[in-house]
């Protein structure tokens, strides 16, 4: 594909040839294509990252290959990231129960001190139970959350593929078309030179005529 800047555009549009209306066309389209490419780039820089975040949490990917527009595995992650909110929730609220119960244990002050010591060391136990669900639910979260945004950045590059490989193609179809007018342009000025080259020798031989 290539532009082509030597066009001379009128400020009436009705004076302007078929070729130079191409030609605009194809100039308006051509600008088009840079914010696309940046577009391109700029979402394979946003997959990489995600993907580094990632590998980074030692996180693993997706089970199985991956298409760009898979709608189930945004829709599977959608649920167990519905699914974790739900856990971490119930979660949180375990925690609080098992350290209000660890509070009242503390301050019983009704029962002997073997017993109390019994039930703050129960409640401890229930406390630090309550602490590693918490934990666990918070990193599985997290790695739904990872996953999400790898899903986030492959929906964006193949928006942003399809996008360009969609204009590439409008663009062959421009440059195709340009070509074929601008040689029809071509024919047409070549059979009028030649008229008009026709019609200056008779000229001359009718003036050569006594």
């Amino acid at each position: 594909m290539e532009l082509q800047k030597d066009v001379k555009l009128h400020q009436e549009r009705d004076r302007q040839s078929k070729l130079n209306n191409w030609m605009e066309y194809q100039f308006y389209h051509y600008r088009k294509l840079e914010p696309l490419e940046k577009k391109f780039e700029q979402a394979q820089k946003g997959l990489e990252s995600a993907q580094m975040r990632l590998s980074e949490a030692g996180v693993a990917g997706f089970e199985g290959e991956y298409e760009l527009n898979d709608i189930g595995w945004a829709l599977k992650n959608g649920q167990q990231e519905e699914k974790a909110d739900g856990e971490m929730k119930l979660a949180e609220q375990e925690m609080e129960l098992a350290e209000q119960r660890l509070k009242t244990a503390q301050s019983d002050g009704s029962r002997d001190t073997a017993e109390r010591a019994a039930l703050i060391g129960l409640a401890q136990g229930e406390v630090k139970a309550a602490e590693k669900r918490l934990d666990d639910i918070r990193n599985w979260r997290e790695t739904i959350q990872l996953r999400g945004e790898l899903l986030s950045a492959l929906s964006e590059l193949w928006c942003a593929t399809t996008d360009l490989r969609q204009h590439k193609i409008i663009l062959e179809w421009i440059d195709q078309q340009l070509s074929m007018i601008a040689s029809e342009c071509a024919d047409v000025n070549q059979e009028s030179k030649g008229s008009n080259h026709h019609h200056k020798d008779q000229a001359e031989m009718l003036e050569s005529v006594p």
